[in-house]
């Protein structure tokens, strides 16, 4: 959730703020007339946002081939930009039909939206990138679209292994709460079948101290789970 608001936030920043010498990137709105033309000392300075920003970005026609990438992107995947650079181009087979569906839904009906995909890296490595895509409106016309990516795969590995640690804590302490339900389970079966108090006795007490067994071991599992998803959703 918090890679998702930072790369919204990112987003909108860059079509308020965004332009380069080749695309105005804007919001379904007109310039300012009070403002007129773009200094030549704002364009430098919002060319820069686009060119120098870490975040990977695109901008592409309604078809999918990039009209733009800046040189963050450039460097990410190690790839040349060219006019025929298509919007899947880099990524991984299996997500490339989940993005080109998310897509052909966003620019049919003119929405935004926001996708996570595993993206070629230059080291020949893929990883994670959660993007966000924006329609960009020139003179009331939606023609082209703003893709801001960000590199999550450090999030999602973190995310991994601590779902794959709890399933293993988990799994190891069902096997002992199973084998003390069954025992609580046994003896309450047995207790009907017992004529001697003394006997009676043994079992309940032997039944209490499973029962206070799994209510210590499930409170256990409850702390520990409490403080280590703190401490996950922290360092996330």
């Amino acid at each position: 959730m918090k890679c998702a608001l930072s790369i919204i936030n990112l987003t909108n920043l860059i079509m308020n703020q965004g332009r380069n010498t080749k695309y105005q990137v804007m919001q379904n709105t007109q310039p300012d007339a009070r403002h007129g033309e773009t200094s030549p000392q704002e364009e430098t300075i919002n060319e820069k946002i686009l060119a120098h920003t870490t975040a990977l970005l695109r901008i592409s026609n309604p078809v999918g081939n990039s009209k733009y990438i800046n040189k963050a992107w450039i460097d990410y995947t190690g790839s040349t930009f060219s006019n025929e650079h298509d919007f899947t181009e880099n990524m991984h087979p299996e997500s490339r039909r989940l993005y080109k569906n998310a897509w052909q839904q966003a620019v049919s009906e003119n929405k935004e939206f926001s996708i996570t995909y595993m993206l070629l890296h230059r080291s020949g490595e893929y990883r994670w990138i959660c993007e966000y895509t924006r329609p960009i409106y020139t003179n009331g016309v939606c023609e082209e679209y703003l893709c801001t990516g960000i590199d999550i795969h450090d999030y999602k590995a973190h995310d991994e292994h601590f779902i794959n640690k709890w399933t293993s804590i988990l799994r190891t302490n069902f096997h002992d709460l199973r084998g003390a339900i069954g025992i609580v389970s046994g003896a309450s079966g047995l207790l009907q079948l017992m004529e001697k108090k003394e006997d009676r006795d043994y079992t309940l007490e032997m039944i209490r101290r499973n029962v206070t067994q799994i209510q210590v071991l499930m409170d256990q599992l409850l702390a520990q789970f409490a403080s280590e998803k703190n401490e996950h959703t922290r360092n996330s």
